[in-house]
């Protein structure tokens, strides 16, 4: 294979990445700003730029776009998490970012109002699309669980802490904010994550790590 034919491979398989996340970026904006019966291809492809065509052809199905889409959302926040340094951060201090990157700011990603609106969707249709959400949840436990044994090792989380049980309840909290925020206009997340930050270093700190969390400025979203 020459150079010449190596470029432009390289620049093809460029333009059909490039190409994938306008997709997907184009339904999570459209999921966030209309709702999840907005997401068709053809309202995707216009939105992105492209053809419906060219929608269809890079997914196929609803479905597998839905799981790519799910898939970017949680790619979204591991970026956000890796900036935020949360792997140097005691395992309590990294579980608060772990929550507060869910909610990233609207102008670059805003992963929880888009995912919240697709999983209800999938729920109030009891459409195929659980068993993805189901796996997506169990995602995100295992960093929870993760991150909490890792405090508990540290010192940071208590050790009577139930790993599994807090892993659980934290990521339905973190649902709940999400859907309040949805329905309520006057809702304020940086207040809403400010108290959710109370009680974290609460239920799972150990007295120093609880008061460290309370006092650092960890928001790293814009207020």
């Amino acid at each position: 294979m020459t150079t010449r034919t190596m470029n432009k491979k390289r620049t093809q398989e460029e333009r059909s990445r490039i190409s994938t996340e306008k997709l997907i970026e184009a339904c999570i904006e459209l999921a966030s700003e209309k709702g999840a019966a907005a997401i068709t291809f053809d309202m995707i492809g216009e939105r992105a730029g492209y053809s419906r065509n060219l929608a269809f052809q890079k997914f196929g199905s609803k479905s597998a776009l839905l799981e790519a889409v799910v898939n970017h959302l949680h790619d979204k926040v591991e970026e956000a998490r890796a900036r935020a340094g949360q792997e140097d951060l005691s395992g309590l201090e990294a579980i608060y970012i772990f929550c507060e990157t869910q909610f990233m700011a609207p102008d670059d990603c805003n992963v929880m109002r888009a995912y919240s609106i697709l999983l209800s969707s999938a729920i109030a249709d009891l459409s195929e699309a659980i068993p993805l959400f189901e796996r997506s949840h169990q995602r995100s436990e295992k960093t929870l669980k993760r991150l909490l044994t890792k405090g508990i090792a540290d010192g940071s989380v208590r050790e009577d802490t139930d790993i599994l049980q807090a892993s659980l309840l934290i990521g339905t909290q973190l649902l709940g904010i999400s859907s309040q925020s949805i329905v309520d206009q006057n809702f304020s997340l940086p207040r809403a994550l400010a108290e959710f930050r109370k009680v974290l270093a609460m239920a799972y700190g150990t007295p120093k790590a609880a008061q460290v969390l309370l006092e650092k400025p960890l928001f790293v979203i814009q207020q």
